[in-house]
């Protein structure tokens, strides 16, 4: 009975490893003005859309974490970029944005670590 059951769940995690690998080769890359948005979303919730788009939730699924506590990488005048709370875009105007760019694959998962992996990160660049 309990090869019986341990052949069942040995099946049921292979079956779904390979579903999930197929769902994040099939991602395709979409661009979105923030400007020409028909909802005229503010800055932070652009991205905090962005990050709960990019997880594999179930429809409907609740998020267990707080998005205000999720970062993204601004680079001001000093050159350099620097993390920001997505709380603290409120404070950032789209006026004021020069780049904005999503980043999620192994290299943001090396910086950034389990967040990177989970959600990438948003690296924005102001004028």
């Amino acid at each position: 009975m309990k090869n019986i059951l341990l052949l069942s769940l040995l099946i049921i995690s292979i079956n779904s490893f390979g579903q999930q690998k197929v769902l994040t080769n099939s991602i395709k890359k979409t661009t979105t003005k923030l400007d020409e948005s028909s909802d005229r979303k503010t800055l932070k919730e652009f991205v905090e859309s962005i990050y709960i788009n990019s997880l594999n939730t179930f429809e409907g699924e609740k998020l267990l974490i707080n998005t205000d506590e999720l970062s993204v990488q601004i680079k001001r005048n000093s050159g350099k970029f620097e993390s920001m709370k997505l709380k603290d875009l409120n404070d950032i105007s789209v006026g004021q944005l020069k780049s904005f760019e999503y980043k999620k694959d192994k290299t943001i998962e090396a910086l950034y670590g389990r967040r990177g992996e989970l959600f990438g990160m948003v690296m924005i660049e102001l004028k």
